[in-house]
């Protein structure tokens, strides 16, 4: 899901990098994580 969005980017971060990984393993977005933490939608992008 965010990976096939995020994987042609290049200049992400380590953590980015994580990130997509990690919510790709959830099958949730990024902004899903984002509101499950308690963040502001766009904190994770």
């Amino acid at each position: 899901m965010a990976f096939i969005k995020y994987h042609k980017l290049k200049n992400l971060s380590p953590i980015g990098k994580w990130l997509v990984e990690y919510t790709d393993e959830l099958d949730i977005s990024i902004t899903e994580l984002a509101r499950q933490a308690n963040l502001a939608q766009g904190t994770l992008r």
